[in-house]
């Protein structure tokens, strides 16, 4: 069976759903149906399952009080002004909050947006979400052969993910970005995280083309094989910059 785009919109809404199991037998096993012929829909199903389970392995504690305001600082000056509300990006913030960050659903915009703006506010989240989440990678890897084959298994991409000494590579994960999946590759510069986005060009219309800082971080975008990416880090600007480079040089 081969899924078409009408199938992936009459669907795409339902995902969540599936996964709280609260279809009726019938329309769950033809979205079973539709997951198993398109790779974008069982991608996004997967990381929905993926943000569950992480969710699922966190502790109540309190983040730092010096992180909590600086993230919730970043969210309030980000967040879009108007726009519908959007389940899976709260889903996709519920660690935030579990961690010890008290989010408003009005105050900090969990909300669904497709200007670049709103795309650099999601990348921020998710950034941010993973530090105080504390959760492992998906796949723990600093092996580019068995990174970059999980994400091309799980995403309509294969980015590069190489290995660099000056930059440790610590593995991957699913994220969702502007309600579609995304790969995040995760790299460390000393005590500094780096979260490397990326997703196919042609499904990245909205996501940043220039660099950006917001409080503190650095959003750095580029474009290879067809691949939009962007790097999100406190590592200073240059530093950042050094990776780009490595993950742009022809190589796995």
């Amino acid at each position: 069976m081969r899924a078409t785009p009408a199938d992936c919109g009459r669907f795409a809404d339902l995902l969540d759903a599936l996964a709280d199991e609260e279809l009726a037998p019938g329309m769950a096993a033809a979205l079973r149906d539709h997951l198993a012929a398109c790779p974008a829909c069982a991608a996004e199903a997967a990381a929905i399952g993926a943000l569950r389970a992480e969710l699922a392995t966190l502790r109540d504690e309190a983040a730092p009080e010096a992180l909590r305001q600086r993230l919730a600082a970043m969210l309030r000056d980000d967040a879009p002004t108007t726009a519908t509300p959007d389940r899976r990006r709260l889903l996709a913030l519920t660690a935030a909050g579990v961690g010890g960050i008290a989010i408003g659903a009005g105050g900090f915009g969990l909300l669904h947006d497709s200007r670049p703006e709103t795309i650099a506010h999601d990348l921020l989240t998710a950034h941010a979400r993973a530090l105080l989440a504390g959760a492992p990678p998906q796949i723990a890897s600093g092996n580019t052969h068995q990174v970059r084959p999980w994400l091309s298994a799980h995403l309509p991409v294969a980015p590069r993910v190489p290995e660099t000494e000056d930059f440790p590579l610590l593995g991957a994960r699913l994220d969702l970005i502007g309600r579609r999946p995304a790969a995040a590759i995760l790299y460390r510069r000393r005590a500094h995280a780096i979260t490397v986005f990326a997703t196919a060009e042609d499904l990245a219309q909205d996501w940043p083309s220039r660099p950006m800082t917001r409080n503190g971080f650095q959003l750095l975008p580029w474009v290879a094989d067809g691949i939009r990416y962007v790097a999100v880090s406190d590592l200073n600007p240059g530093e950042l910059a050094m990776l780009a480079e490595r993950i742009r040089a022809p190589g796995p």
